[in-house]
């Protein structure tokens, strides 16, 4: 631990997305954070309520780690731009951008979904990446190096039904990935994302739900049947994609950019 902290302490991670309870952001935050890694934990704070957002920098802080939170909505580019500046007065670099902050929204039937849904997926998965780019870029580049994460999904490499609109988000952000990655390369900078299959976070009991009235299910019955589909048999954690991050973090891939890696315990992409 003391060798891993020592190469990177002075690392400066953003991650948008952080604080929900059982998210992938949030597990991520905690996972870099006792690396060493300075996390800097932001999300939506309805109302003005930091408490999530707290939480997870108490959180970090209290194993030994350091931690700045951040009230952020990736669909407000000024927010975007202020809260980067925040990170700048405070630390005065930015290494790593994990893109993580997602809604479920755009999930049905494709003539169910209103325009004002894809807008908002689009808003978020790939606009709200793309304002936290713009806004990391100008730093990452006068440093000489840096690393963009994205998170995509298995559904931006194949499709299901009912996804169109959120899976077609996430198709554009594979696809800004693996474009970003062929532009920055020769300035020291990689741009890799991850796609997450059946993950056991808050977002993925929408899912859930939606199977126990379709196939007239309990809960247990309901992760049951949906798990067999996978090839390792059950939903996968937060912290087994918070891991993959921190792969991305490390030196060990240092020569790796462009991929979109799923995380999805053999899923196929597209069942």
């Amino acid at each position: 631990m003391e060798g891993a902290r020592e190469g990177t302490r002075s690392q400066v991670a953003i991650i948008t997305g952080a604080a929900s309870h059982r998210g992938m952001g949030r597990a991520t935050a905690l996972k870099l954070g006792s690396q060493g890694i300075r996390v800097v934990v932001t999300d939506l704070a309805i109302g003005g309520d930091m408490r999530l957002i707290d939480e997870v920098v108490s959180e970090i802080k209290d194993a030994g780690g350091e931690a700045l939170g951040i009230s952020l909505n990736v669909m407000d580019e000024q927010n975007v731009k202020d809260a980067v500046n925040r990170v700048m007065e405070e630390w005065g670099r930015i290494d790593i951008l994990f893109n993580n902050a997602g809604i479920a929204s755009g999930i049905g039937p494709f003539l169910t979904i209103e325009e004002e849904h894809w807008q908002k997926s689009f808003d978020v998965h790939v606009f709200g990446a793309v304002r936290m780019i713009r806004a990391v870029l100008p730093q990452m580049r006068n440093q000489g190096h840096g690393l963009i994460i994205n998170n995509a999904s298995t559904l931006g490499l194949g499709g299901m039904p009912d996804f169109s609109a959120y899976g077609a988000s996430k198709f554009a952000v594979v696809g800004l990935t693996k474009h970003l990655a062929a532009e920055l390369g020769n300035e020291g900078i990689r741009v890799n994302c991850i796609c997450p299959g059946m993950i056991d976070t808050s977002m993925s009991d929408i899912e859930v739900e939606n199977h126990m009235k379709e196939r007239n299910l309990d809960r247990e019955a309901a992760i049951s049947e949906l798990s067999s589909y996978v090839p390792l048999q059950r939903y996968g954690k937060p912290q087994e994609v918070a891991d993959v991050v921190a792969f991305f973090c490390s030196e060990q891939s240092k020569y790796v950019t462009g991929v979109a890696l799923p995380v999805a315990g053999g899923l196929p992409a597209g069942l």
